[in-house]
C-alpha cells in the first residue's frame, strides 16, 4: 500500500509492487511525474508492462511537462529547460520530453499518443491508447 493513499474509493485499488514487473489489469493507468524520472529505455519498460495488462479500450494518462519546440518556445520553455537540467542532476537519465519524444516513447511501447490537455502551468495530461491489442 502507498502511505496516505485513499482506501475507500470504489473501483480504486492500491497494489504494492514494481511497475517494471507487473501491474494489475485496468482500464486506465495514471502516471504523474513518473516517466520524467527515467531514461527512455526504462520508461518504455514501464509502458510495456502497462501494455501487457491494459484493456484494449484502455488509456494511459501521463501528467508531465511537454518541452516546446524552440521554434515555438514561450514562457514555459525556460521553466522546463531548468527542470530538464534538474532531472539530469538528480536522476541517472531522467529528462523532460518534447511532443515528438513523447510520441516516439509511446510508440516504442505499443501505444499511440491520442491527445494532450493543458492541466496547469507547464503540465499536460498526455493520453495514450494501446495499439495492437
Amino acid at each position: 500500500m502507498v502511505k496516505g493513499a485513499p482506501t475507500n474509493v470504489p473501483r480504486l485499488h492500491n497494489v504494492a509492487g514494481s511497475f517494471f514487473e507487473s501491474v494489475p489489469h485496468a482500464d486506465a493507468y495514471l502516471l504523474k511525474h513518473i516517466l520524467h524520472d527515467w531514461s527512455d529505455e526504462r520508461s518504455v519498460d514501464i509502458l510495456r508492462t502497462i501494455h501487457k495488462s491494459i484493456s484494449a479500450t484502455g488509456r494511459v494518462l501521463v501528467i508531465e511537462g511537454i518541452v516546446p519546440d524552440m521554434a515555438s518556445a514561450d514562457n514555459q520553455a525556460g521553466f522546463l529547460t531548468m527542470l530538464d537540467l534538474h532531472m539530469m542532476v538528480i536522476t541517472p537519465k531522467g529528462k523532460e520530453r518534447s511532443l515528438k519524444q513523447w510520441t516516439e516513447l509511446f510508440a516504442a511501447a505499443g501505444f499511440a499518443l491520442d491527445k494532450r490537455t493543458p492541466f496547469m502551468p507547464n503540465r499536460f495530461i498526455i493520453e495514450a491508447v494501446p495499439i495492437g491489442k
